[in-house]
């Protein structure tokens, strides 16, 4: 990447958040999701420059200031993780979602119909007559009683 001290402080900081990431024989697969999440957050920011006013070469000669310079790197670090913890908890969400209606969809097309099944199966004539039976001893029971 172009940004080899800004790289170790991203990587180590997945570390630090993703204590399952191990750190030498995960360091090819971290390395590449800094650079990753660097391009990312680089453009974020060239754009959010040019939002506010800035030419294109101006916001990105302050982009390439701000994620190179050892002045700078606590903060480019800072701003890159939070974009990437950002974008992670975003797709997260989305993968979220989507789960939520796949269950939705499942208890609409599987889970229903069983249910119909299952209640057009109960029998409904024993039923009316337990019913029938029980409200006539309730009848009797409180008809006959002189309080």
């Amino acid at each position: 990447g172009k940004y080899p001290g800004l790289r170790g402080e991203v990587t180590r900081r997945y570390l630090e958040e993703f204590p399952a990431y191990d750190a030498e024989g995960d360091a090819g697969l971290l390395e590449t999701r800094s650079d990753e999440a660097i391009a990312r957050a680089g453009e974020a920011f060239a754009a959010t420059l040019e939002a506010e006013g800035a030419e294109r070469g101006e916001a990105e000669e302050r982009t390439r200031a701000f994620l190179g310079t050892p002045e700078m790197l606590d903060a480019a670090t800072k701003y890159v993780f939070d974009l990437e913890i950002t974008r992670l908890h975003d797709t997260e969400r989305t993968l979220d979602g989507r789960w939520k209606t796949l269950v939705v969809l499942a208890n609409i097309f599987l889970f229903t119909p069983v249910a119909w099944g299952f209640l057009s199966a109960v029998p409904t004539r024993e039923i009316q007559e337990v019913l029938s039976f029980s409200s006539r001893v309730l009848q009797d029971f409180f008809g006959s009683s002189s309080l």
